[in-house]
Protein backbone atom coordinates (compact mmCIF):
# COMPACT_ATOMS: atom_id res chain seq x y z
CA UNK A 1 0.00 0.00 0.00
CA UNK A 2 1.46 3.50 -1.18
CA UNK A 3 -0.56 6.01 0.38
CA UNK A 4 -1.00 9.82 -2.13
CA UNK A 5 -2.21 12.95 -1.95
CA UNK A 6 -4.27 14.15 -4.68
CA UNK A 7 -1.18 16.00 -6.76
CA UNK A 8 -1.24 15.21 -9.89
CA UNK A 9 2.48 14.45 -10.13
CA UNK A 10 1.86 11.53 -8.11
CA UNK A 11 -0.78 10.38 -10.08
CA UNK A 12 1.45 10.05 -13.93
CA UNK A 13 0.26 6.51 -15.95
CA UNK A 14 3.90 5.78 -15.80
CA UNK A 15 3.31 6.03 -11.86
CA UNK A 16 0.65 3.47 -11.84
CA UNK A 17 1.70 1.19 -14.40
CA UNK A 18 4.87 0.55 -12.69
CA UNK A 19 2.88 0.29 -8.87
CA UNK A 20 0.50 -2.19 -10.94
CA UNK A 21 3.77 -4.67 -12.25
CA UNK A 22 5.19 -4.69 -8.96
CA UNK A 23 2.05 -5.78 -6.92
CA UNK A 24 1.45 -1.91 -5.42
CA UNK A 25 -1.62 -0.41 -4.05
CA UNK A 26 -1.94 3.59 -4.50
CA UNK A 27 -4.56 4.82 -2.38
CA UNK A 28 -4.70 8.75 -2.76
CA UNK A 29 -6.29 10.79 -0.16
CA UNK A 30 -8.52 13.93 -1.16
CA UNK A 31 -7.06 17.55 -1.50
CA UNK A 32 -6.23 19.34 1.20
CA UNK A 33 -6.67 16.44 3.88
CA UNK A 34 -3.32 15.31 4.43
CA UNK A 35 -3.41 16.99 8.04
CA UNK A 36 -6.10 14.62 9.27
CA UNK A 37 -5.67 11.47 6.88
CA UNK A 38 -2.11 11.07 6.37
CA UNK A 39 -1.13 8.76 9.53
CA UNK A 40 2.11 9.80 10.08
CA UNK A 41 1.17 13.59 9.58
CA UNK A 42 -1.56 12.73 12.87
CA UNK A 43 0.42 10.85 15.31
CA UNK A 44 4.13 11.04 14.71
CA UNK A 45 5.61 14.25 13.18
CA UNK A 46 3.38 16.80 15.73
CA UNK A 47 4.53 14.70 18.74
CA UNK A 48 8.04 13.94 17.12
CA UNK A 49 8.47 18.01 16.75
CA UNK A 50 7.20 18.80 20.15
CA UNK A 51 9.20 15.93 21.68
CA UNK A 52 12.66 17.23 20.40
CA UNK A 53 12.08 20.47 20.81
CA UNK A 54 11.85 19.74 24.42
CA UNK A 55 15.03 17.44 24.59
CA UNK A 56 16.81 20.43 22.50
CA UNK A 57 15.48 23.05 24.99
CA UNK A 58 16.58 21.17 28.37
CA UNK A 59 20.31 20.22 26.19
CA UNK A 60 20.77 23.61 25.49
CA UNK A 61 19.72 25.09 29.30
CA UNK A 62 21.92 22.48 30.88
CA UNK A 63 25.00 23.24 28.36
CA UNK A 64 25.08 26.68 27.68
CA UNK A 65 26.93 28.86 24.79
CA UNK A 66 27.53 24.97 23.39
CA UNK A 67 26.43 23.47 20.14
CA UNK A 68 24.13 20.46 19.62
CA UNK A 69 26.15 18.04 17.34
CA UNK A 70 23.98 14.80 18.57
CA UNK A 71 20.99 15.11 16.67
CA UNK A 72 20.00 11.74 16.39
CA UNK A 73 20.42 11.42 20.18
CA UNK A 74 17.75 13.81 21.24
CA UNK A 75 15.88 12.44 18.48
CA UNK A 76 16.08 8.73 19.63
CA UNK A 77 13.17 8.77 21.75
CA UNK A 78 10.70 11.14 20.15
CA UNK A 79 9.46 8.47 17.27
CA UNK A 80 8.24 5.14 18.34
CA UNK A 81 6.65 2.35 17.11
CA UNK A 82 3.65 2.84 19.02
CA UNK A 83 3.24 6.58 17.44
CA UNK A 84 2.94 4.90 14.01
CA UNK A 85 0.92 2.00 14.30
CA UNK A 86 -1.63 4.92 15.96
CA UNK A 87 -1.13 6.90 13.58
CA UNK A 88 -2.67 4.12 10.99
CA UNK A 89 -5.02 3.43 13.33
CA UNK A 90 -6.26 7.13 13.77
CA UNK A 91 -6.93 7.64 10.36
CA UNK A 92 -8.55 4.17 10.09
CA UNK A 93 -6.00 2.93 7.55
CA UNK A 94 -5.11 -0.26 9.96
CA UNK A 95 -6.82 -1.99 10.93
CA UNK A 96 -8.80 -1.33 7.83
CA UNK A 97 -12.18 0.73 9.13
Amino acid sequence: LFILDNHESNASCRVIDIAREHGIVLLTIPPHTSHKLQPLDCTVYGPFKAAYDRAADAWLRSHPGKTIYDIPALANEAITARNIISGFRSTGIFPFN
